[in-house]
């Protein structure tokens, strides 16, 4: 894969991620973008770490959808505060 796909990877994984205005700031969504941009300053012609990049992009890709949440059922309805799902919001 050439540096010019993996951005443009980067960028779809991006625009999966939404930004939350209610946590500017703090934002996941926002650090993600500004990393981004950084690692690529300048576009598909900055030149990566092959490896590295496929890593992190690999790890963003299972955040985005869920990979973890769906591997792993969560196996009681409830947490340790005794909070339903329902009421936390899940």
């Amino acid at each position: 894969m050439s540096s010019a796909y993996r951005y443009r990877m980067f960028l779809r994984v991006m625009e999966e991620w939404p930004l939350d205005k209610a946590k500017t700031g703090r934002d996941l969504g926002a650090y993600i973008r500004e990393q981004i941009s950084k690692g690529f300053q300048h576009g598909e012609a900055t030149v990566v770490d092959p490896e590295k990049c496929d890593r992190i992009l690999d790890s963003l890709r299972r955040l985005s959808t869920d990979h973890h949440k769906k591997a792993f059922p969560r196996q009681h309805a409830s947490n340790a505060a005794g909070l339903s799902l329902t009421t936390v919001g899940w």
